[in-house]
């Protein structure tokens, strides 16, 4: 029969309740203190990540970047500052002290006793910072060294690792393929063109109409859904998905996307305007938009807003300040005027409106009111706030401006001066990569020819009558001619050619990714800065090779000092003003009641019952 710790027999049933009270929960002796520095903060770590970060899909969970102090003890930099002769790359494994150079009374090899193992970790810690930034010693250089590259190196495999993941979506290839980017340049040029020609049908210097007819864009005068959308879903998706679920004649679907946010894991808003009401009217009875991705896998969109078309009427009119002067009021209206004048030229030039003769200068004296509807409606522009607007923000809604001269909510001329400053000086930085950009577009052009070709003749066999089959396993559809089969994998198998033409941005993608300073797109990154202040969040900047990111910590150590020494004064007031029970001196009033008038404290008259009769 089993026995305990002082010889007493144990029935059976009991044996695990005692081998459960006898398990030691004291944790495993290190043999340095610095072993033990180390197990708390992997244990740490673990725990506190456990929330979710935008972050956590490009990186290891489990090694997150660490701030200077945790990176110096993680590695041992901690021996070198007190004098040791250790190479700063040398891991906790490789650190660990050989057991048989231990003695039996705890005392390493070196002479070192047991007490300095018990010294407080924090104590420890703060010294080896004193010693750290003592003097600019060598040591401390090397040090620095190391760790910038450290951090460069962890945050270059962020962003390639985040490269990776999102090389063939639509809104990184947008962004960084040139051709592409120039693509969509083209086609939101062609769209402000055809906008400004209905501005100018529009516009009749003869008649005093008001802005209802010319401030409100084209697509604000239709019905309008907005869906959430994840990254891997293209534009193509959705409306291939609405127009086999819808099929009418005459139906159109324009879509405008907002940017990704990189706070709510890359998703972006897609607004659907259409010609046909009962297309929405028919969605807006469903909670989401069924898709398939490029995997042919079901996604579920959800509908997270409708608009029915904007009322023509809600267009604000120019109004005055009530405490202005007229004249006052006349001169800073022709300033106003001038400036959005020179502001819609130097927009029409880089549209190329000016040459076409669709621009500002076709107008016939245009007024403040006809100039800034042309610049909202054309150029996304809002002269009230003198903001630079996307055509996503007026299709999802954006507020129309309140037209005011004076007050503090007027506009202001400073505003529209320094914004017609800022975009005269990016053309003309825009204008000596012009030539360089479009020798890229050229190269990319010619290359995506070449893949089409030999795509083209790859999934085409002939016959020997001269007729032409398709190559693809589940077509195999036999054509008359070579030109017919071409026509039909265009428009039957186009989604197969455009994948392979894709593969050819993949380096000019990689590129001009790697020599971005500030991308956007790329969610903050995680650092771990200690259980005294966690996980903090830090923009990564800078192009390859020299990518890098802030270190938090030194700041939040300067804030918690000078609320630290805050404290401490207000303590230090708080103990001046406190006044002691012993200190106090005791102080005699004598009240004297000689003066006193005789109606000081009147004597209230009892009141007379009356009698019931």
């Amino acid at each position: 029969m089993a026995v305990d710790e002082f010889g007493r027999e144990i029935r059976g049933d009991q044996v695990d309740k005692v081998r459960k009270r006898a398990r030691s929960h004291s944790p495993s002796p290190a043999s340095t203190r610095n072993e033990m520095v180390y197990d708390r903060d992997r244990e740490y770590s673990r725990s506190h990540r456990r929330r979710q970060y935008p972050c956590d899909p490009y990186i290891d969970a489990n090694k997150p970047l660490f701030c200077k102090r945790l990176w110096a003890r993680e590695y041992r930099i901690d021996n070198i500052l007190d004098g040791d002769n250790v190479d700063p790359t040398t891991s906790a494994e490789e650190m660990k002290p050989d057991e048989s150079k231990v003695e039996d009374d705890g005392v390493m090899g070196g002479g070192m006793e047991n007490d300095v193992d018990e010294q407080p970790e924090r104590e420890i810690l703060a010294s080896a910072d004193d010693n750290a930034n003592t003097d600019n010693t060598p040591l401390e250089t090397q040090m620095n060294e190391k760790y910038n590259s450290y951090v460069q190196e962890y945050c270059l495999s962020y962003t390639r690792s985040f490269l990776n993941i999102h090389l063939d979506d639509e809104f990184f290839v947008d962004e960084y393929s040139p051709l592409e980017k120039h693509r969509k340049l083209e086609k939101l040029k062609e769209l402000k063109e055809n906008e400004a020609k209905l501005f100018h049908q529009q516009y009749n210097p003869e008649d005093n109409q008001s802005l209802e007819g010319l401030m409100l864009h084209s697509y604000e005068r239709l019905p309008m859904m907005s869906l959430d959308v994840p990254c891997r879903i293209s534009e193509a998706m959705i409306q291939e998905s609405l127009l086999k679920t819808q099929a009418r004649d005459g139906i159109q679907i324009n879509m405008v996307s907002t940017d990704v946010d990189p706070l709510q894991s890359l998703k972006r808003t897609v607004h659907i305007v259409t010609n046909d009401d009962g297309l929405l009217d028919s969605l807006s009875r469903e909670r989401d938009v069924e898709v398939q991705d490029a995997d042919e896998k079901r996604t579920y969109l959800r509908i997270i807003g409708m608009r029915r078309p904007v009322d023509a009427s809600l267009v604000p009119a120019l109004t005055l300040s009530g405490m202005m002067d007229v004249n006052e009021a006349a001169e800073i209206k022709q300033k106003l005027t001038t400036l959005s004048i020179m502001i819609s030229r130097a927009l029409d030039t880089d549209t190329n409106l000016a040459t076409n003769n669709s621009g500002i200068d076709a107008l016939v004296d245009p007024d403040l009111e006809v100039v800034a509807a042309y610049l909202r409606r054309v150029h996304y522009f809002d002269v009230a706030s003198a903001k630079q607007l996307t055509l996503s923000d007026i299709v999802g809604g954006a507020a129309l401006p309140e037209m005011k001269i004076g007050g503090q909510s007027g506009m202001d001329v400073a505003k529209l001066s320094a914004f017609l400053d800022h975009i005269t000086g990016t053309e003309a930085s825009m204008s000596k990569n012009l030539s360089e950009t479009n020798e890229v577009i050229q190269e990319m052009l010619s290359k995506e020819e070449m893949v089409k070709q030999t795509w083209v003749s790859d999934h085409s066999v002939l016959t020997e009558d001269g007729r032409a089959r398709c190559a693809f396993r589940y077509c195999t559809k036999l054509f008359k001619s070579a030109n017919f089969l071409e026509k039909h994998l265009f428009k039957k198998h186009f989604d197969e050619m455009k994948r392979e033409q894709l593969k050819m941005h993949d380096d000019y993608i990689m590129k001009q990714w790697e020599q971005d300073n500030d991308r956007k797109c790329l969610p903050l990154l995680c650092i771990d800065c200690g259980p005294e202040f966690g996980i903090k969040e830090v923009v990564v900047k800078g192009s390859a090779p020299k990518v890098q990111c802030v270190d938090p910590e030194p700041e939040l150590m300067l804030a918690r000092e000078e609320q630290e020494q805050q404290h401490i004064e207000r303590m230090k007031q708080q103990e001046l003003s406190r006044v002691d029970v012993d200190d106090m001196v005791e102080e005699k009033v004598e009240l004297k009641f000689d003066k006193l008038a005789e109606d000081a404290f009147p004597i209230k008259k009892k009141k007379k019952k009356k009698r019931k009769i």
